[in-house]
């Protein structure tokens, strides 16, 4: 019997967060073939209002901090174009939650890992109104091992699936390439 690999596709926004098929090929006797596909899709759950990013959010702050530990950062960008805000803010609250339950690799403590941090507030000066961050490290397309996080007026939301792709989309919202400004670590 021969299995050929799994096909993932990327998530498609508001309507499925998974998409697999699997295909099975076997010799039967008097030279037939039996074939077998399997398909999986894994619908994404709506998120109520209480976990996006505040419809009055008007200010951007995104920084790019070298490891876990946010001491420094690599890149700040400061941004109140507010039709750029809300774009971003709406690749956010476009993505589905983490309803995997799948087993992740432990990662030691001591892995240096950039992070990526968007904080949205009302005003410049103003408190953070949510936050969402998601490793450098992240992959596409998205699994529970690498998700976004989020907290909305302070409140842990639950995880999202697709973070590197706000990363590129926020890059090319702002001119910027956001993947690229990380830096090299060993």
């Amino acid at each position: 019997m021969y299995t050929a690999a799994l096909t993932v596709s990327p998530p498609v926004i508001g309507a499925a967060h998974a998409r697999a098929l699997s295909v099975s090929v076997v010799a039967l006797k008097g030279g037939t073939v039996g074939i077998a596909a399997t398909a999986f899709v894994a619908r994404a759950a709506a998120r109520p209002a209480s976990e996006r990013v505040p419809s009055h959010t008007r200010v951007l702050d995104i920084r790019i901090y070298p490891d876990a530990h946010p001491a420094t950062t690599t890149l700040s960008l400061h941004v109140t174009a507010t039709q750029r805000v809300a774009e971003i803010a709406s690749m956010i609250d476009g993505l589905p939650t983490d309803q995997a339950f799948i087993d992740c690799p432990a990662s030691p403590s001591t892995v240096q890992c950039a992070s990526i941090s968007f904080t949205f507030r009302a005003t410049a000066t103003g408190p953070p109104l949510a936050t969402a961050d998601v490793t450098a490290s992240a992959t596409q397309p998205p699994t529970g091992c690498d998700p976004m996080t989020m907290t909305v007026h302070g409140r842990p939301q639950p995880d999202l699936l697709g973070g590197p792709a706000v990363v590129a989309g926020a890059g090319k919202v702002l001119g910027v390439n956001l993947s690229r400004a990380q830096p090299q670590l060993p």
